[in-house]
């Protein structure tokens, strides 16, 4: 008898105890992190990746619905998880318009709040492709809808025809013309041929000056033309008829009406 009321005290007490509480884990410190979105990685076909705010550290994820989630996609020349096209896995190619903005799943302890597109801050993966009322491009620059990055728009004259330097963007410059139009590089615009003096008004002219004005004779090796500020030109290059120690050339310019309207000598 004495053995079972003891069982039972003990039993009581055992019962009374209640379990230790957990302290709240420490938010984890940014460590100038913050608002940089870091460590990408997929979780089946979610895209996970961390991100500050405030000092703390949560985790973002973002299903990529129709897309692929990718550990080794390769965003902006740098390889890291993203949600890509299918047809894309092989090559890396990240997809810029993900089917599902990215849901907060903050650690415990961190101040996050979710995001979307339209909140008005520009967070990881949103971009200028993908969320353009967050992540606008400055007024002097343009989206690359490719890459999702914003590019200066200065940068038509570097000799690169990229994507956002097309027609469309009046970058004729770096991307030339179609139709037979020229390229005028003062107002970096294509414009039509119509009223080019011919190539043989403009030797004429050209060949026409030298007679009136020069000891040399020349015989025409190239005729080019151009546009700029609004106007249309030939340039006539002429070779010098007598061999000399020296090259001899003189270059002629004569506009749309077959006047010459300047010369240069080598």
């Amino acid at each position: 008898m004495a053995v079972l009321l003891l069982a039972g005290v003990a039993a009581l007490f055992f019962l009374s105890l209640k379990p230790a509480e957990k302290p709240n884990p420490t938010p984890q410190a940014c460590d100038g992190f913050e608002g940089k979105p870091v460590n990408y990685r997929c979780e089946g076909n979610e895209l996970v990746y961390d991100s500050c705010r405030n000092g703390s550290l949560g985790a973002l994820r973002q299903d990529c619905g129709n897309l692929v989630c990718d550990d080794f996609a390769v965003v902006g020349g740098e390889q890291r998880a993203d949600c890509i096209e299918s047809s894309a896995v092989s090559s890396a190619t990240p997809s810029v318009s993900p089917s599902a903005q990215a849901s907060l799943v903050p650690y415990a302890g961190s101040g996050l709040a979710p995001h979307y597109c339209g909140d008005g801050s520009c967070d990881a993966p949103e971009n200028c492709a993908s969320c353009a009322s967050d992540c606008a491009c400055g007024s002097r620059d343009q989206c690359n809808l490719t890459t999702g990055t914003c590019r200066a728009r200065d940068a038509c004259g570097d000799g690169v025809c990229s994507t956002l330097e097309g027609e469309g963007f009046s970058c004729c410059v770096d991307c030339g013309c179609t139709g037979g139009r020229l390229c005028d590089r003062y107002d970096n615009a294509c414009v039509e041929t119509e009223g080019l003096a011919s190539d043989d008004a403009a030797s004429q002219a050209a060949l026409g000056y030298f007679a009136a004005n020069a000891t040399h004779q020349y015989n025409v090796s190239l005729v080019l033309p151009y546009a700029f500020a609004g106007d249309l030109f030939k340039l006539v290059i002429l070779d010098c008829v007598n061999v000399t120690e020296y090259a001899c050339q003189a270059w002629v310019t004569v506009n749309s009406t077959g006047s010459v309207v300047s010369v240069s000598h080598t």
